[in-house]
C-alpha cells in the first residue's frame, strides 16, 4: 500500500517501511513520532481511492542538500554575483498509514 502525502508545498509517493526527504519541520526532534495529515491518494489492493488519511512518521534526523550554485554576469560591466544555497531537509521513516473513517 502506498500513499500521496503533501507536505512543503510539494507531493510525495511514500509505502509503510520507506523513506522519505521532505522540507525541513520546524519543533521536531530526532526520534520523535508525527502524524501527517495531508494525503491526497490512497492505493491498496482494491485500487486507488482519494480519501482522507494519516501517516504516521518517525524523524530520523534532519540534514544538508548538496550545494546549488547560483552565478549572474552582465557582459562588459565587470559586474558578477556569484551566490550559493544548501536546502534543509528532514528524513522520515513512514511507520504506518492509517484511513480515516
Amino acid at each position: 500500500m502506498y500513499a500521496v502525502l503533501k507536505t512543503g508545498g510539494k507531493q510525495y509517493a511514500v509505502q509503510e517501511g520507506g523513506y522519505v526527504n521532505v522540507e525541513i519541520i520546524p519543533g521536531t526532534q530526532q526520534d520523535q513520532e508525527l502524524s501527517l495529515p495531508g494525503v491526497v491518494m490512497q492505493k491498496a489492493a482494491a485500487g486507488v481511492e482519494i480519501k482522507a488519511a494519516t501517516i504516521v512518521v518517525k524523524h530520523q534526523g534532519n540534514f544538508k542538500h548538496d550545494k546549488v550554485l547560483i552565478f549572474k554576469k552582465n557582459r562588459r560591466h565587470k559586474d558578477r554575483l556569484k551566490k550559493g544555497h544548501r536546502q534543509q531537509y528532514a528524513r522520515l521513516k513512514v511507520e504506518a498509514i492509517k484511513a480515516n473513517g
